[in-house]
């Protein structure tokens, strides 16, 4: 079968949604609320069960349910000693999902989930993020997917870690956009700058309040390759469904799915994306609008 690696380098792969928020509903949960993380073990039919609607929706890659999953977040929730229990779950139940619906001709394929993290960047962030890759490696991850990303030293200590664990993986960085405008472009080069280094497959962006918002920052990526990189990422974008809102005490993103989907066809074109999805507020219907979209 051929590697995720591989087919990155030519075409547009669709990703899952959003995960977090499916789960979220799945379970009629508050964002904030609990360990999703922990559902990989105790309700692993929810988890699977959202990997299966994607997985129908059409998508080629699913993302494991260990966003922060790395022992600094998890001590939150008095889970730091489990955090290899945890990832491997996470990467097993996906990569089941993804076995169940791959056949010869599609291949289905999944990328671990190492998230930003909410504290500050400390001396021990290296050690978890290289703990978590390589349990998420054990469980049967097809890659490494860092994502939203925000601070150049996160990101370092993210793929300092990941690296000696990541063997011929495909490995994906994926940014949160910063404020528009000059100052915006500035601090988006300071986390690309980590990246250098580094043997990146896609460089993306994620979240934001829509398509439309990855536009500017999918444009720096493309002048800071040009000229810092000399064996060229390719692009990938996966925007939320819109600023939520709350309505009747839930929250609610607001960008229909045929909309979200025609607007993620322009960015494709536009900048010759490798890696299309949906992060927060985007279900396997927006995924299955876009699947289509793309088809057309």
């Amino acid at each position: 079968m051929e590697s995720l690696r591989r087919r990155l380098g030519s075409g547009a792969l669709v990703l899952d949604g959003g995960v977090g928020t499916e789960l979220l509903a799945a379970i009629g949960a508050a964002p904030g609320e609990g360990c999703l993380e922990l559902l990989s073990l105790t309700r692993p039919d929810v988890v699977r069960g959202v990997h299966e609607a994607f997985l129908r929706a059409g998508c080629d890659v699913v993302t494991t349910n260990s966003f922060l999953g790395t022992a600094p977040e998890l001590e939150r929730h008095g889970l730091a000693e489990r955090v290899v229990e945890l990832a491997r779950s996470a990467a097993r139940l996906a990569r089941e999902a993804a076995d169940a619906h791959s056949t010869p001709d599609r291949p289905r394929c999944v990328l671990g989930s190492l998230g930003p993290g909410s504290r500050p960047p400390s001396h021990g962030l290296l050690d978890a993020y290289r703990e978590q890759a390589s349990a998420l490696v054990e469980g049967g991850v097809d890659g490494l997917l860092v994502e939203t990303c925000n601070d150049p030293a996160v990101v370092r200590a993210a793929l300092e870690g990941v690296q000696p664990v990541r063997g011929e993986l495909a490995l994906v960085v994926s940014f949160a956009p910063p404020i528009e405008g000059r100052v915006g472009e500035q601090a988006f080069a300071a986390c690309l700058e980590a990246v250098v280094p580094f043997n990146v497959d896609v460089l993306s962006v994620n979240c934001a309040n829509g398509p439309a918002a990855l536009a500017e920052p999918l444009e720096w990526i493309a002048r800071f390759v040009a000229e810092r990189f000399s064996a060229a990422p390719r692009l990938g974008a996966y925007p939320n469904a819109g600023i939520p809102k709350l309505e009747h005490g839930r929250s609610r993103h607001p960008l229909e799915p045929s909309t979200f989907a025609a607007a993620m066809v322009r960015l494709v074109h536009e900048h010759d994306l490798a890696l299309v999805g949906g992060c927060c507020g985007t279900t396997p219907k927006h995924i299955a609008h876009l699947v289509q979209a793309l088809a057309r």
